[in-house]
């Protein structure tokens, strides 16, 4: 197996663990919370966190992929100034842009807030400015992990911050009150405290200072990552802007149901492509460095088909069992949401690979292709949203974002191929759907799940089901699980005493 390869299903192993565990805080929130507040409230909070996802948008400048584009060329083991630039211009450069769009939340947020939900939310406006600041520091500290490959030490860092962050505000709401400015109130102490914390490591572990803040480096990092946030805020859009337009012409509880399903198939999303994903880029660009351009194709495309035969019984299992486990997660009130839950992931999936079927523009630098992409598409979601609302109700919303992700995903495969070819074998096609045929049958003969195991019972069979299938049609694939089987024994045999 490739070097490159075996690093890239070792990092991802390792990010699918740090996912699993926040998957986990996830699924204890999500329940709670869809029992603990009313669905009007369910739906304000829906919209108010796609607000402060907006903001954040903004204040982190589009730097993450600039932390892990740069870090080759300022992280040499004998440059030891260089790796003081890098931290100090990252670092800085974080705590000013968080700190002037927090000051404009300050200033103005108070406006925003009551013309989005037609009401006044006292002090929703400095909840949000602190939480800007919160969250800015928290993804760029993670993004330092990340490029610098520390996976381990990322997980470290998210699932201790999640987990804490959840105890504290799930307590608060069912200790203090059930009402969204004390939930708020909760998460901004429980960030604070953790910032402090992640914070003094990372001063202590990296070469900080004021002085070797580069203002030509800085620009530099801005111009390859300004246009993404264009891109950022474009995701996010694409990913909000139906609650936001939901909101206005069905309101808060349509927005609630809507929101239950949309962030299941975010968290499937996370759980189970964020961690391939999450892995691939640093990986191809360190092969784009050492072993040029053809290496880098076959290492991406293989990478693409192993995600393809990832991401197909994940769209199956959600749209065959999306109701069911709406229903034993959110309770009977958010049943219509599970009809919605396959599409949904449908475009979330389509959405999540965009680093490999953009990974070409990614690596010759032409971010701005991908970002002025993606807010036209944001366009084509508003319009496409506003007709399709009016004719299918939510579920239009939910074709809408579907359509709009194909797209998107066409036209950038299609602009990424003149820089960076990633071939999608027919083998792999076809095994995909004499596997899904498989899958299908064998969940036409199980029977209604109504309580948690029963659904988690009928996932793990279907998804043996395909994976047998898989392993049994596609040799290639097999010998891969094979090779990595045996490495996983090696690497135990290795740490045993």
């Amino acid at each position: 197996m490739d070097v490159h390869l075996k690093k890239f299903l070792r990092h991802s192993s390792n990010y699918a663990v740090g996912e699993l565990l926040a998957f986990s805080a996830s699924f204890v929130s999500f329940p709670i919370l869809t029992r603990a507040l009313t669905q009007n409230d369910y739906g304000v909070m829906s919209v108010f966190s796609v607000t402060l996802w907006i903001f954040l948008a903004f204040s982190r400048a589009g730097l993450a992929e600039s932390t892990v584009r740069f870090y080759r060329e300022y992280n040499q083991p004998e440059d030891s100034a260089g790796q003081s630039v890098y931290y100090s211009t990252f670092f800085f450069g974080t705590v000013a842009f968080a700190l002037v769009t927090a000051l404009l939340v300050v200033l103005f947020g108070k406006q925003i807030i009551a013309w989005l939900f037609h009401q006044d939310l006292p002090g929703f406006h400095y909840l949000l400015a602190g939480l800007i600041v919160t969250g800015t520091l928290y993804a760029r500290l993670l993004n330092f992990y990340r490029a610098s490959q520390r996976t381990i030490s990322y997980n470290i860092a998210m699932v201790a911050s999640r987990f804490t962050i959840l105890a504290v505000s799930l307590s608060a709401v069912l200790l203090v009150a059930g009402t969204l400015k004390v939930y708020y109130t909760a998460i901004l102490a429980a960030e604070t405290v953790t910032m402090v914390v992640l914070v003094g490591i990372f001063l202590a572990q990296n070469p900080v200072s004021i002085a070797s803040f580069s203002g030509s480096f800085f620009k530099t990092c801005l111009r390859f990552g300004f246009p993404l946030i264009g891109f950022e805020l474009g995701y996010l859009l694409l990913k909000s802007v139906d609650r936001y337009i939901i909101q206005f012409m069905l309101g808060s509880e349509a927005v609630a149901v809507f929101s239950v399903a949309s962030n299941m198939g975010h968290y499937t999303k996370d759980l189970i492509l964020f961690p391939l994903m999450y892995a691939l880029t640093p990986i191809y660009i360190e092969v784009w460095h050492e072993k040029g351009k053809e290496a880098t194709s076959r290492f991406v495309s293989t990478v693409a088909n192993i995600s393809l035969l990832v991401l197909i019984p994940i769209f199956l299992l959600m749209t065959l069992l999306g109701r069911e486990l709406i229903v034993v997660l959110a309770s009977d009130k958010y049943a219509s949401a599970g009809d919605l839950l396959g599409v949904i992931v449908a475009g979330t999936l389509l959405w999540a690979l965009l680093p490999i079927y953009a990974s070409g523009l990614y690596i010759a630098k032409k971010t701005q292709i991908i970002s002025f992409t993606v807010l036209v598409c944001v366009l084509l979601d508003v319009g496409l949203n506003l007709v399709f609302i009016r004719w299918w109700g939510i579920r239009g919303s939910c074709y809408a974002a579907l359509l709009t992700c194909f797209l998107l995903a066409a036209y950038l495969s299609y602009r990424s191929r003149l820089y960076l070819k990633v071939t999608i074998h027919g083998k792999t096609i076809v095994v995909g759907l004499i596997a899904s045929l498989v899958l299908w049958g064998v969940a036409a003969l199980l029977p209604d799940a109504s309580h948690f195991l029963g659904v988690v019972l009928k996932m793990a069979i279907l998804g043996l089901t395909f994976t047998g299938a898989v392993l049994l049609l596609h040799g290639e694939v097999r010998r891969m699980v094979v090779a990595a089987v045996a490495q996983g024994r090696r690497l135990l045999r290795s740490s045993s005493p």
